[in-house]
């Protein structure tokens, strides 16, 4: 297993550029959290979600990704059962795995966005209307044991620890999730696309035309950083942050990029 050191240079290159051609599917190991790299929109737009494993031998989605078939997560986990997804949001390339999930499974959503997941609305984001010009619905799924999230939520799925920020802006329900094993002291953030890795190093909100409200959507951003700083040392210490669409970068590049202070915010 590649560690994020190794990974992090090559990632980069590779996922911040979303109409390089790519293979269909990839993996990377990072630190023991596992993303899971695919491809849509003729395969030249990249989405990552991410596979957290439990003590317990259950597994943790961050996002279950764009493929219904879920062929990416499948190889990864072989025969383990996906206990819960915690969504950062509610478009479809974020969701559509969902399809893959048995009945009682939970799925932690931002409460403006069940009716979504459940297939009663169609999601805000207005990259939308074209993702569903290529793709099938596979949002309507019976037995799902929906959990609506909200601004400083706490939950624990076997060992692992789930805390939820809003984030909204890019959609009404978007949310950003930091989350760690109860036992580890290393947190790990999964933005989703409140906050993007540009090819410049620098962390953004998805382009305004993607938003659903894109000045909402840095200032709230911004708000997150803040209340994870005022956290204090030991969770903003060495965080990753996660991205939707692009290659992971550090809790540092992601303050900086939104003018947010560490030293002042933390003394």
């Amino acid at each position: 297993m590649s560690g994020y050191a190794e990974t992090v240079g090559s990632l980069r290159e590779q996922f911040i550029d979303p109409f390089r051609p790519k293979p269909p599917v990839e993996r990377v190991f990072d630190n023991g959290s596992i993303s899971v790299i695919s491809h849509y929109l003729l395969g030249k737009l990249t989405v990552v979600s991410y596979i957290l494993e439990t003590n317990d031998n259950n597994i943790v989605l961050i996002d279950s990704g764009v493929d219904s078939e879920g062929v990416g997560i499948k190889a990864i986990i072989g025969d383990k059962t996906i206990k819960a997804v915690a969504n950062t949001h509610s478009d479809k390339d974020h969701i559509n795995g969902h399809a893959i999930l048995t009945p009682g499974a939970a799925v932690y959503a931002h409460q403006n966005e069940l009716d979504v997941i459940s297939g009663n609305r169609r999601s805000d984001g207005l990259l939308q209307a074209a993702y569903n010009f290529f793709t099938k619905s596979t949002n309507t799924i019976d037995g799902l044991n929906l959990i609506p999230t909200y601004d400083g939520m706490e939950d624990r799925v076997d060992d692992i620890d789930l805390r939820f920020f809003n984030a909204e802006g890019h959609t009404t329900g978007s949310q950003v999730i930091l989350a760690k094993k109860a036992q580890d002291e290393k947190y790990h953030l999964y933005t989703g696309d409140a906050a993007i890795l540009y090819r410049d190093g620098v962390f953004r909100a998805a382009p305004w035309f993607l938003d659903h409200k894109h000045k909402v959507a840095q200032t709230n951003m911004s708000e997150v950083i803040r209340k994870i700083l005022r956290s204090g040392h030991r969770i903003a210490d060495g965080l990753a942050v996660h991205t939707g669409h692009s290659a992971s970068g550090t809790f540092e590049q992601l303050a900086n990029s939104y003018g947010v202070s560490l030293d002042k915010e933390l003394h």
